[in-house]
């Protein structure tokens, strides 16, 4: 049960406000955002993240919401749409490297 808990705990923020925003940043990197897409790149990333401290899920549900958020929202929040990505990507992507690293 916990492990659905933390899947959905990540899934559920993302993929509410990447569907919900015409915005994106699916379709700022240029790609047609369906729902579908929504669907498997918010499953990607709970996937690669529920198994993670409560802390750097935490952090990884921050990151994808700013994100996606509407560029004029983010403006007024004082969020940069494209460091957040590229710190979400270097947070997702980097256990990974340094898991070959080590071997």
């Amino acid at each position: 049960m916990g492990i659905a808990l933390r899947f959905l705990a990540v899934f559920l923020p993302v993929f509410v406000v990447m569907v919900s925003s015409e915005d994106n940043i699916l379709e700022y990197l240029g790609i047609q955002m369906t729902p579908y897409l929504a669907l498997f790149s918010s499953a990607l990333l709970a996937l690669l993240t529920f198994q993670w401290r409560p802390v750097y899920m935490a952090a990884v549900v921050l990151l994808g919401v700013f994100a996606n958020l509407p560029s004029d929202v983010a403006a007024n929040l004082g969020v940069e749409r494209d460091y957040a990505a590229a710190v979400l990507l270097s947070v997702v992507v980097t256990p990974f490297i340094m898991r070959h690293i080590d071997d």
